[in-house]
């Protein structure tokens, strides 16, 4: 039974075991458990919190711009409190964004005792994902759900579901080479792509196309007869299941596509489907940025504005199906704290880090440790970029699954290169 142990013989001190043990575990209960990842968050920043500070500590220059920006976000996305009409509401939504701010002492906390968390967090992804296909399986076949949610919504479920599964294909690519860890790799991929298929969200499973991407970049001036056979084979698989007509997959396209076609001949009467729904959500969202561009509508205040233009006769169409959120990551952002909050969370949330990933991954090619983290950082970009264009990810447990993914693999590059290159 010692193989059990394996994930945890390079934990540096027993004292460290709890921080590890939560990261392991964090992909088998992110979706699956209720607020899973937002517990982990918690757990992981009451020691960071009391051990962070060192006066010896010393970080790169990226590390600090990347910490000075989340704590400028937490900052921006206060300043449309300013116009919250509910302020005890608004200050309510503004917790969310207390997790960017405390990033910071958790980030010097892994940093300050050389924590490497990505190879624990691998070992987690191959549980993580076996538990996800299950979960899905069991809610789908046992519970008759017509589309298996875990313990969250179905969007974030199936996003969680792809984002990990992404993550393990990368192990599986460039990492682990024993053979008994490549078949129950194989054993796992299958169970979470059956879990994947089943709950069959659409903006979750794009984050595939630019994935294959990456990859054909990462393989471009690497390409031997046996990865050209491999890439070949997973192409047509992915492409068998996106586009066979037999296919579940390919039916919920090509229903979204029929969705959309109906939408664009009469939006006003043919909104009530997945596709029309969001456009007019979008629309929406950005009608209320106008009205305050800089500061935004405030923080919490997104349905209250939403429920007075509906009452004052301002939308395109008066339903219920409009009172939620934009549906886009990036015109919610907009509405609720205007081109302050925005400007910052996209510098700092997607363009910095996507920065410091792409660069590693072109300095260190001939690192493979580092390289496979960086592909895995841009892999967590792709999905959370690509989702946030279809769905408003902005929840508790969803910040919290892009904190720690970033944690692990961010400092987990940088006290690599570290030991490469001096501070």
């Amino acid at each position: 039974m010692g193989w059990l142990l394996i994930p945890f013989r390079n934990i540096p001190s027993w004292h460290f075991l709890p921080f590890f043990v939560a990261i392991f575990v964090l992909p088998s209960i992110a979706v699956t458990v209720n607020s899973g990842a937002t517990t982990t968050f918690w757990f992981l920043s009451i020691p960071a919190l009391i051990f962070f500070w060192s006066k010896k500590l010393k970080l790169f220059k990226l590390e600090r711009l990347l910490l000075f920006g989340f704590v400028s976000l937490f900052i921006a996305t206060g300043l449309s409190l300013i116009n919250a009409e509910d302020l005890l509401d608004s200050l309510g939504s503004y917790e969310r964004y207390v997790r960017f701010l405390l990033f910071v002492p958790l980030y010097l906390f892994v940093r300050k005792y050389q924590l490497e968390l990505a190879p624990i967090f691998s070992w987690g992804l191959l549980l993580g994902c076996l538990v996800i296909g299950l979960v899905a399986i069991y809610q789908y076949h046992v519970l008759n759900m017509p589309q298996p949610m875990g313990a969250r919504q179905i969007n974030r479920f199936g996003f969680a579901a792809v984002t990990f599964f992404l993550l393990l294909t990368l192990q599986v690519i460039f990492r682990w080479r024993a053979k008994w860890i490549l078949l129950a790799a194989t054993t796992v991929s299958i169970v979470i792509i059956y879990g994947i298929t089943l709950n069959n969200t659409r903006g979750a499973m794009l984050c595939v196309f630019p994935f294959m991407l990456l990859l054909m970049f990462q393989f471009r001036n690497d390409f031997d007869r046996k990865k050209i056979l491999l890439f070949l084979l997973v192409s047509v698989g992915i492409l068998a299941l996106f586009l066979h007509p037999r296919s579940p997959v390919a039916q919920y396209y090509y229903m979204g596509f029929e969705q959309l076609s109906l939408f664009v001949q009469d939006p006003m009467q043919n909104y009530k489907n997945s596709w029309g729904v969001r456009f007019l959500l979008m629309y929406h969202g950005i009608v209320i940025f106008l009205q305050s561009p800089i500061l935004g509508t405030g923080l919490g205040d997104y349905r209250q504005d939403i429920e007075s233009m509906m009452n004052a006769g301002q939308l395109l169409v008066n339903d219920p199906l409009m009172l939620q959120g934009a549906h886009n990551i990036f015109i919610h952002i907009l509405a609720e704290t205007g081109l302050v909050g925005f400007f910052v969370f996209v510098l700092f949330v997607f363009i910095l880090p996507i920065y410091i990933y792409s660069y590693f991954l072109m300095k260190y090619q001939s690192n493979p440790k580092i390289s496979l983290y960086a592909l895995s950082g841009l892999t967590i970009m792709i999905c959370h970029f690509t989702f946030g264009m279809v769905n408003t990810w902005l929840t508790n447990n969803a910040i919290s699954i892009f904190l720690i993914l970033n944690l692990v693999f961010i400092s987990n590059i940088f006290i690599l290169s570290e030991k490469t290159e001096p501070t």
